[in-house]
């Protein structure tokens, strides 16, 4: 059949302005940042269309899941897809009981392995068993999936079962996400250490391909877990990455990283892995439990980017944002996508991680100095001299780009000034801020119950209106839990007779069927009965409240106004203090869950680890680098306080985290649903 294109159409798939633009996708993995994470990209991109050429066939359909649509969307696979045969692409969920008649012989899968989406796969096999199918599973085929086909009786019209190993995914030029949304609902609830395992995995593919980490530290029992897993890992190496420190210069003095895929002298290859180049990348690697610090995720998030996933999502780079926000009025859809990495704008890059109440400021600004500029560059064309119409030309990229930028993020800071300058959002953010600081004791919080018992219960009406209100009341279920669940951390637990309020009023308002969300809460230390207060001796020794600056930001609590995040305390500590911290801090750092942890890991033969101190890192020539692993998930504040920290103290980091989360976020993984076996 004729070519059904990927973007725009059918599959659901949306256009990436990066391919419009004629520039590589993956451009800003591979500039700019303390490595070149664009090979990650590519491995992982190249990983699906050799599986798609194992097929062989000259045309084949594509049938995918619809959950799946917003990795796709990152590796900009249309055009590749389309070299590699693919004819015609159908998005599961839009499809019956069969396929669609487009006369194509060879049909792929690519789906997640969950029973429901298997269960549907089976059936369109069922109904149409004269085809050659294959199966790829995203990002693992568990043995459980194969037995179901088998049980479905569809198994042996199969040519292959494959899976897509999409594990370590570059979100930006220091951002790897495993995009895993139940890894801690996993591990802490379920007790199932999977995604402790592929967190080592991860790391282990990160070592690979830049060398293996000499030092770790790290706090809390996933942390250690993933350690302890990661040694063995390394042990059972045939053929370790060969580390060749004079190549550091290469890799982190000379900013453009692009330097690693040139085959200088000073850039040598593992003969074992020829595609693995040899770079003295990582000095230390800093392991972080979610479970170390479940406060910091309850916060409302004030970095700007933090902003726009609290309200409106960010899955994978992209936001959902209203059409009119990209000047689209014609649109009939009530949410088109945005991408938000620091390739998609240099104005975008310079606000994500500003504190959202100097981003209006800020862009007032930029919009004079753009329309300065503007004028500045009329007039040297006018002037017809040709040095100055040189100048011009040089410049005009930088002034096109901050055109098209700047009314994006104006009509985005305006829509999100709805939600934000609200009297319930100053509300939130005062009563927050009165927990941290112990202004609040262990009673049932006045707000708390004032959000509670405003809301309507029932959900009366049309279907569609119920169906808006069951919606609305939903988040408000989430939004009041996050407060609640903040209270319950902030005291170490609640006292019998406000943990028994909260229940009885969020059974009541919200229904008993949240009877097991909150069995969840209570297993995933969200909600505890009380226990050891410790809050207000590490806030005091951590310097966890600052009073928000006015002005230049000089210290973490930007992110989230007054709040200065945990996590964010103790990576600084492990890294930059390291035996000093264990040594004078351990009964501070005793007050927090889990056993730390500070190990070597035996390099290859001939090689040295060299350390740079955080006084020898200021002044350093080149920068040194810490891969910072948050198990279990990370919210973007935390990640623009590392990006703040990096540019204070000289020492570049780089993330790889379960996952990109919020409070709400979380609290909805954790939620009965889940737990029920719902997708």
């Amino acid at each position: 059949g004729d070519w059904n294109p990927v973007l725009n159409q059918d599959s659901g798939l949306s256009h990436n302005s990066a391919m419009a633009n004629k520039v590589s996708p993956s451009a800003h993995l591979s500039s700019g940042g303390p490595a070149n994470l664009s090979y990650l990209y590519d491995v992982t991109k190249k990983e699906v269309l050799n599986l798609l050429g194992e097929v062989g066939a000259a045309e084949l359909a594509l049938v995918l899941d619809t959950g799946l649509f917003a990795l796709l969307d990152i590796f900009s696979l249309s055009g590749d897809f389309k070299r590699r045969g693919v004819a015609a692409m159908h998005p599961l969920n839009k499809l019956g009981n069969t396929l669609p008649p487009d006369g194509l012989h060879h049909v792929v899968f690519i789906v997640r392995p969950l029973p429901n989406i298997v269960e549907k796969v089976a059936q369109l096999v069922k109904n149409d068993p004269d085809r050659h199918y294959t199966a790829v599973f995203v990002p693992h085929k568990p043995l459980e999936i194969e037995k179901m086909l088998e049980r479905e009786g569809v198994r042996g019209n199969f040519a292959a079962l494959r899976s897509w190993q999409a594990t370590v995914i570059p979100l930006d030029r220091d951002l790897l996400t495993m995009h895993d949304h139940t890894a801690y609902l996993d591990y802490r609830v379920r007790k199932d250490s999977t995604p402790l395992f592929n967190m080592a995995k991860a790391i282990m593919q990160v070592q690979m391909i830049y060398g293996i980490i000499p030092r770790i530290v790290g706090k809390g029992s996933a942390s250690k877990r993933v350690a302890q897993i990661l040694s063995r890992l390394n042990r059972e190496l045939d053929h370790p990455p060969l580390i060749a420190p004079e190549i550091e210069s290469c890799v982190i003095i000379d900013r453009d990283v692009s330097t690693l895929w040139k085959t200088e002298d000073k850039t040598r290859r593992d003969p074992a892995c020829p595609d693995a180049f040899l770079a003295y990348l990582y000095l230390i690697l800093c392991l972080l439990a979610r479970q170390v610090d479940l406060l910091t995720p309850m916060c409302t998030q004030f970095s700007y980017e933090g902003v726009i996933d609290e309200v409106y999502g960010i899955e994978l780079g992209r936001a959902q944002v209203p059409p009119q926000i990209l000047e689209m009025p014609k649109s009939d859809k009530p949410f088109v996508p945005l991408t938000l990495n620091s390739g998609s704008s240099h104005l975008y890059r310079d606000i994500r991680g500003m504190s959202w109440p100097y981003v209006g400021p800020y862009l007032a600004k930029r919009t004079k100095r753009y329309a300065t500029e503007n004028r500045a560059a009329k007039q040297d064309v006018n002037s017809r001299e040709l040095s100055r119409m040189k100048q011009v030309a040089s410049k005009l990229k930088d002034i096109q780009a901050e055109q098209a930028a700047l009314p994006i993020q104006i009509n985005l800071a305006q829509d999100l000034k709805k939600v934000m300058d609200t009297d319930e959002m100053e509300q939130r953010w005062r009563t927050e801020n009165g927990m941290i600081t112990g202004e609040f004791g262990d009673k049932p919080i006045e707000f708390v119950e004032q959000l509670m018992h405003g809301l309507d219960p029932t959900s009366m009406g049309q279907p569609e209106e119920s169906r808006r209100r069951k919606a609305a009341h939903d988040q408000a279920f989430l939004s009041i839990l996050r407060l609640i669940c903040m209270h319950s951390l902030v005291m170490g637990g609640l006292k019998p007779k406000t943990l028994t309020s909260y229940k009885k009023d969020i059974l009541d308002i919200f229904g008993y069927e949240k009877l097991l969300t909150l069995e969840n809460l209570e297993a995933a230390g969200l909600l505890c009965p009380s226990g050891h207060k410790t809050f207000p001796q590490l806030s005091k020794a951590l310097g966890l409240y600052e009073t928000p600056d006015q002005g230049e930001p000089t210290d973490i609590s930007f992110a989230y106004v007054g709040y200065c995040p945990l996590s964010i305390r103790l990576v600084d500590l492990l890294v930059n203090k390291g035996a000093e911290a264990k040594r004078t801090m351990s009964d501070v750092l005793d007050l927090v869950p889990g056993p730390l942890f500070d190990t070597r890991q035996q390099l290859p033969s001939g090689f040295k680890p060299k350390e740079t101190s955080a006084e020898e890192a200021k002044d350093a020539a080149q920068a040194p680098v810490t891969l910072v692993v948050f198990v279990g998930g990370c919210t973007l504040s935390e990640i623009a306080c590392l990006r703040f920290l990096s540019k204070q103290q000289g020492r570049d980091y780089i993330i790889l985290t379960s996952d990109i989360t919020t409070g709400t976020k979380m609290l909805e993984v954790l939620s009965e649903r889940v737990r029920m076996g719902g997708d």
